[in-house]
């Protein structure tokens, strides 16, 4: 027989005298020890305690029940009073929402951004171990002798293979009558081995061993071959001549993600190229081309293999030079972390902004609700019951405000994809996390700007509220501080937006140096320069034609040649054009010193050679005194005025330009600039005629300039549709709190119009004082935006300068901006009629 004591009713009515604190917990659980062990004695153990705890939950069931009960209908009062609170002020409630909504929309696009960037090449199976090798002194340049990869993975046990890349645009792919420009890339045959490029046809390990294999990219196989299987068939491939070479499909890579920093269309082995150059040129330690990539053993030292790779390279390239190991996770983000970095930051003070916004309107309003507080505290309100009722507000807006946050970036996106060239989705199951933790962002910001009505408003007696005694210290400081400093960050961004306008505008209209304008590139061969050169040497529409190896944002080779003076040898790192006759007539660069090239001077090809300016400085030399040096085999004839033909990002580098001893890729004509359409269909109608088999294709120089700093002109947009998000969502509180304070002097506004106030003098009493924390976040803004300034011009070899006006401008916008937003609410509150005003108060 059980303890009496036990029953479910006693048990039950026990706990919820002890919920009531009306039994001692002393007691009750010295009773429920004696029962159990009276249970123990008799049934044992397991029986015991199973027994006992089915009676109790059973027990207590009907408490917890009335519990949730209770719970529920509190939880349900809370939000029906917040929910009126926000209808009855709805102006505020829209502000408060819709400004925390952008700043989270904002967070949610760069978090999408970021971990695009972040995630380049992660899908690597080995890409912890796979590292790429670079010239250190040479700003980390990616571009090797071809024969590092080799003589690493020879040299190194702690290296598994080496795989290079070597890229070559413009080659003609042709299948039966359909003919395409395509760009071609050299890779070892371990590529698949290394990289996790899935190869869905063929074998990966001989897939590349054969000279004239292929692998396609799933694309490329549609493209030529549609639905039917490649495998097997060929493709008539255009190299280096004007000869075509058959080409066996051997394997078809499958889709793989678009955050790589390896692309390609067409795999062909590095054999092949070998077999075309000839040993002289491929075993040459001079010439730098392509990427080498290294996998390495899951033991090695990245770091100890660094530090031998310098001086093993050394004995075989006969020159010290800095060899270093980049990991493939920083490959991609070397060039673009400083984006990712401007971006994160422009997203994170818009959320402060928001944030900000939030927790002044939210602090404003709560202090207009002192009479409301001290009216439920004489109807027996508690203290809890009031935090909690203020906390519950600020979470429910804090959750709507999320969910319009969603929808907003849902409908920001295409835009933002566009501007940053992405990609990017709002999928919520892949992107669970990041809601996840703006939701516990925004739960925390709820909680924190519920804290000040929760914790400070509740603790006042009534009757202080009750009869006006109620004093709110450090409230007005802490707003007008969170003012300050969501302005500041405000005029900052307004500040990078005109200098990022300023230095761009800068790089469109600097001089190069040479005259791109009205100058055409079309991709050609060297025999096709000379056909071309006669039918068009008559034309009126053509003012001069020359070839090149390289256009103007294609730059050449990086070398170092032997550069031998009197007092001993010396060598200097390099960047070779390969041109045809005309080259500076075509593009109207200046000779400071010396002569052209000249077709009647059979020995230029072979004896004689350009600099430029930057060349000569190099050793201290001038124009005229650089005149007949050698170079290796060649006489300088000539120093030609340094232009620009790379990225100012970059200065411009030591140039060496010679007649071209390898075969021309572009043909540049420079045309008339009156009647520009005709004269291109001209040149149309003459390709078609003397080079029938081949596509025609063009592009103007100027526009492929312009592709230099499409990166810069994106972020340009990008920093400026920031600021105007910023600029709105400060305006917002801004706006906000002017109705604040013009409700709060309501009394005050109406006796000063009895009194004879003007509305222009109403308009300055409301207005002056938000203008000065303006002026004030400008003195604060301008010194940070000026250091941040500096240093993203200095990424840049040739920038403006800083000016005053910049800054100047800045701050006036800002200023004009929030006087517009105050003036609004300010005049309406001047032109109220005092009787209304007075009789409402």
């Amino acid at each position: 027989m059980p303890h009496p004591a036990i029953h479910p009713p006693c048990l039950a009515a026990w706990l919820t005298r002890l919920c009531l604190h009306e039994v001692d917990a002393e007691a009750v659980l010295g009773d429920l020890d004696e029962t159990y062990a009276a249970l123990y004695r008799r049934y044992g153990q397991r029986a015991a305690r199973r027994w006992y705890w089915s009676q109790t939950l059973r027990s207590a069931f009907p408490l917890l029940s009335r519990t949730c009960y209770w719970s529920f209908v509190m939880l349900k009062n809370y939000l029906k009073t917040a929910l009126r609170t926000l209808l009855r002020h709805k102006s505020l409630s829209f502000i408060n929402i819709f400004g925390l909504a952008l700043g989270i929309a904002a967070c949610i696009l760069v978090f999408l951004y970021v971990r695009d960037e972040m995630s380049y090449d992660a899908f690597h199976e080995k890409g912890d171990r796979i590292y790429r090798v670079s010239i250190r002194q040479w700003d980390n340049m990616p571009y090797l002798p071809r024969l590092v990869g080799p003589t690493v993975e020879e040299q190194f046990p702690s290296v598994v293979r080496a795989v290079r890349f070597f890229d070559i645009d413009g080659r003609f792919v042709r299948r039966g009558d359909a003919m395409f420009r395509e760009e071609v890339t050299f890779v070892d045959p371990g590529v698949f081995e290394t990289f996790s490029f899935p190869l869905t046809a063929g074998d990966a390990g001989t897939a590349l061993t054969d000279l004239n294999a292929v692998v396609l990219t799933e694309a490329m196989a549609q493209k030529y071959f549609g639905d039917a299987n490649p495998l097997g068939e060929t493709l008539a491939i255009r190299l280096f001549e004007d000869t075509y070479e058959d080409f066996t499909v051997t394997g078809v890579v499958g889709a793989f993600p678009g955050n790589s920093s390896i692309t390609f269309d067409f795999l062909l082995p590095y054999e092949k190229y070998r077999s075309l150059v000839g040993e002289e040129t491929y075993g040459s330690w001079q010439s730098y081309s392509g990427t080498t990539f290294v996998e390495l053993t899951e033991q090695a030292d990245p770091a100890a293999l660094e530090a031998r790779l310098s001086p093993t390279l050394a004995r075989y390239a006969g020159r010290e030079l800095a060899y270093g190991l980049d990991p493939l996770s920083r490959v991609y983000l070397r060039n673009t972390a400083g984006y990712s970095l401007v971006l994160s930051g422009i997203g994170l003070i818009v959320l402060m902004i928001a944030c900000i916004n939030f927790m002044t309107l939210t602090m404003g309003r709560a202090t207009m609700r002192a009479r409301e507080i001290g009216m439920r505290k004489v109807l027996g309100a508690l203290r809890g019951q009031l935090a909690r009722q203020f906390w519950g507000e600020a979470l429910l807006m804090s959750f709507v405000a999320l969910l319009l946050g969603v929808v907003l970036a849902w409908l920001f996106l295409p835009t933002f994809n566009q501007l940053a060239q992405k990609n990017l989705a709002l999928n919520p199951a892949s992107n669970l996390s990041t809601l996840a933790a703006l939701a516990a962002l925004v739960m925390l910001v709820g909680l924190v700007v519920g804290s000040y009505p929760a914790l400070v408003l509740s603790r006042f007696h009534p009757a202080e509220v009750l009869r006006n005694k109620l004093r709110l210290g450090g409230g007005g400081t802490l707003t007008r501080a969170l003012v300050i400093l969501q302005f500041a960050c405000s005029v900052g961004l307004i500040t990078g937006t005109l200098v990022m306008a300023r230095q761009l505008e800068y790089l469109r209209t600097k001089d190069l140096g040479w005259s791109q304008e009205q100058v055409v590139g079309i991709p050609a061969s060297e025999a096709l320069l000379e056909i071309f050169r006669n039918e068009l040497a008559t034309q009126p529409g053509i003012l001069s034609l020359t070839g090149t190896s390289y256009t103007t944002n294609r730059v050449g080779t990086r070398g170092a040649e032997d550069f031998f003076l009197e007092t001993g040898p010396d060598t200097l790192g390099v960047t070779h054009y390969r041109v045809d006759y005309h080259y500076l007539e075509t593009l109207g660069i200046d000779l400071l010193a010396g002569r052209d090239f000249a077709r009647e001077r059979g020995t230029d090809a072979t004896e004689s050679t350009l600099v430029n300016e930057t060349f000569v400085k190099a050793f201290g030399l001038t124009p005229e005194t650089a005149l007949g040096i050698q170079i290796g085999e060649a006489t300088v004839i000539g120093v030609v005025q340094d232009f620009h033909f790379q990225s100012m990002h970059e200065a411009i580098p030591p140039l060496q330009i010679n007649l071209h001893a390898y075969p021309v890729h572009y043909i540049l004509a420079r045309i008339s600039a009156a009647d520009v359409p005709a004269t291109m269909a001209m040149i149309e109608e003459t390709w078609q005629r003397v080079a029938p088999e081949r596509p025609f294709d063009y592009f103007f120089l100027d526009e492929d300039i312009d592709r230099l700093y499409r990166t810069e002109e994106r972020w340009q947009y990008i920093i400026q549709y920031a600021s105007l998000v910023a600029i709105l969502v400060a305006c917002l509180g801004l706006f906000g709190l002017a109705m604040l304070t013009a409700a709060r002097r309501t009394k005050e506004i109406g006796i000063r119009k009895v009194l004879g106030a003007s509305v222009p003098r109403i308009l300055s009493l409301l207005s002056q004082e938000f203008l000065k924390l303006v002026l004030v976040a400008n003195a604060i803004a301008w010194p940070v935006a000026y250091l941040a300034l500096q240093f993203w011009l200095r990424t840049f070899a040739y920038h403006i300068g800083m000016s005053v006006w910049t800054f100047l401008v800045a701050g006036l916008t800002a200023l004009l901006v929030a006087f517009f937003a105050v003036s609004y609410q300010s005049i309406r509150a001047a032109l109220i009629n005092p009787v209304k005003t007075l009789r409402h108060e």
